[in-house]
């Protein structure tokens, strides 16, 4: 996509690659500018992304607005390349890390003996 090799702020693959892929904009650099390697510290993609722009229009319809997995990178402080969802510029949508936190998520609501399978 043109966006991923637009260059405002940061140089780095990662963030322009990640930044962009679901927003397809240009990523945005923030206050503390351009870092080690190119990195957007703090930056963040450009606007509103695909799966939170359909989750707008779906939101009340489905049981869950949006449900979010990566798999979580321990020591990483990097903003961009560790999020692709974003409600808007600078919004992202924090994802569930880890397998306990999308069961408690999605599941523990359904226990108590109850068939609640056509919930999901």
């Amino acid at each position: 996509m043109a966006t991923a090799m637009e260059r405002p702020g940061g140089s780095n693959g990662h963030d322009r690659g990640t930044g962009h892929c679901m927003v397809c904009r240009s990523i945005v650099q923030g206050p503390s500018g351009v870092g080690e390697f190119g990195h957007l510290w703090d930056g963040s993609a450009g606007g509103i992304s695909i799966d939170q722009h359909i989750a707008n229009h779906l939101d009340g319809v489905t049981p869950y607005r949006s449900l979010e997995f990566w798999v979580k990178a321990e020591g990483k402080r990097q903003a961009v390349p560790s999020r692709i969802s974003y409600r808007a510029a600078f919004e992202p949508v924090i994802p569930m890390h880890t397998p306990g936190e999308a069961f408690d998520r999605i599941l523990a609501p359904l226990q108590g003996g109850q068939d609640n399978t056509a919930q999901l």
